[in-house]
């Protein structure tokens, strides 16, 4: 397991990719695409993260659900499989998986979900 850490954009709402070379950060990028190119730049913000090994993957809103806590970690669902690396973010905790895994285990928190 590894405690992953929460990264915020910048004034610009990019994440600067020296904060997101940790392995176990994830944080939200919130640029506009959409208001400065057209409605055809979307999603408006997506979630990246640093896997715990190393390697940058984004979430893509069509394949995975975000829900966010109010001390700001978050949980993915469904498993993610991405990279070479298999496994779960939890309440801001990642844990890899094998083929005898059970599922997450979940969070025992409120969270607001975004898509």
């Amino acid at each position: 397991m590894l405690q992953g850490r929460r990264v915020y954009a910048d004034k610009g709402g990019f994440l600067h990719p020296r904060t997101m070379m940790a392995p176990g950060s994830y944080g939200r990028a919130t640029f506009d695409f959409a208001g400065k190119y057209g409605p055809h730049m979307s999603p408006n913000s997506w979630w990246d993260v640093c896997l715990p090994n190393g390697r940058s993957f984004m979430l893509n809103p069509a394949e995975y659900t975000v829900t966010v806590y109010e001390d700001q970690t978050i949980t993915v669902f469904p498993e993610i499989q991405a990279q070479g690396w298999r496994g779960w973010l939890e309440c801001g905790v990642w844990r890899e998986s094998d083929d005898a895994d059970a599922g997450p285990l979940g969070c025992l928190r409120v969270g607001v979900t975004i898509d």
